[in-house]
């Protein structure tokens, strides 16, 4: 009954008068990409499609954009390239399985607004270029597994407003360009693994909102072009930073050591007559 060239009658798809998994089977054939769930009022897929159903598709941007959906079933995603907005407002999705995102290159707001999400398995990010707002919003989220980040360059907001992520098991970042607002927001993220910052030109407000950020460890500001509102965080206490050639505003860090400001005012010679700290008073006393 639906047009299946018409790709804006997939998102209107009544999934309960469809037949079964069968008839899925054969609606998903048709297509290359994964929009069909949009706006799927049900709480759960269990029984509406299946693993092989989706070994074929390369584009699953925007394909569960679902209010009230709680659990997705494992599918095949070994085809899959995109996954841009796949849970995007899945505001009451819990768990996810782990899926096979080994060729997948963009995951640009692929949990965005998942409010319920607490955990999640450990993703292949080896091919991904950006991973800007992945976990934007995610506001239940508390700790995430190692992330093999080798070739993102995007990864500004990627936990934005995480408010109750506590702690990264690790991620590398070794081509990492941008990562402004990468962690602003995160008012209960306690500790950070060290990151390879040595390429990032942009880290205005990565910090901001970290209330409870103690020590940020091995920061590179070799190639750094912008670091506006970066360290507002007021709990920071310890900071190692190195090649320093941008201004830098630490006046909201009241808490820095002094042990700290020492070590980077010797870590980063400046020339005579450059100012490379805004400090408020209690540091400058």
């Amino acid at each position: 009954p639906y047009d299946t060239k018409d790709t804006e009658s997939i998102s209107n798809v009544n999934i309960e008068e469809t037949g079964g998994m069968d008839y899925m089977a054969n609606y998903l054939a048709n297509f290359d990409y994964m929009p069909l769930f949009q706006w799927y009022p049900g709480e759960s897929l269990d029984g509406v499609i299946g693993f092989s159903h989706t070994s074929h598709i390369t584009n699953w941007s925007y394909a569960f954009r679902c209010e009230h959906i709680k659990t997705i079933p494992l599918l095949d995603t070994s085809s899959a390239t995109n996954m841009e907005y796949m849970f995007d407002s899945c505001y009451k999705l819990e768990t996810i399985p782990s899926f096979d995102t080994s060729n997948v290159t963009n995951m640009k707001k692929m949990f965005n607004y998942c409010e319920s999400l607490i955990t999640i398995p450990e993703i292949n990010m080896h091919n991904v270029k950006d991973s800007s707002y992945m976990f934007t919003e995610c506001s239940d989220l508390q700790s995430v597994p190692y992330l093999n980040a080798h070739n993102v360059t995007n990864m500004s907001y990627m936990f934005n407003n995480c408010s109750a992520l506590t702690s990264i098991e690790g991620i590398d970042t070794s081509n990492a360009e941008n990562m402004s607002y990468m962690f602003n927001g995160c008012s209960s993220l306690e500790t950070l693994p060290e990151m390879d910052t040595s390429k990032v030109t942009n880290m205005s407000n990565m910090f901001n909102g970290c209330n409870n950020l103690v020590t940020i460890e091995g920061l590179d500001f070799i190639n750094v072009t912008n670091a506006d509102g970066m360290f507002d965080t007021p709990s920071l206490v310890n900071a190692t930073i190195k090649n320093i050639s941008t201004h830098l505003r630490i006046g909201s860090c009241e808490k820095l050591s002094t042990e700290s400001l020492i070590g980077i005012c010797k870590e980063n010679i400046c020339t005579e007559g450059q100012q490379i700290f805004y400090l408020n008073d209690p540091l400058r006393e």
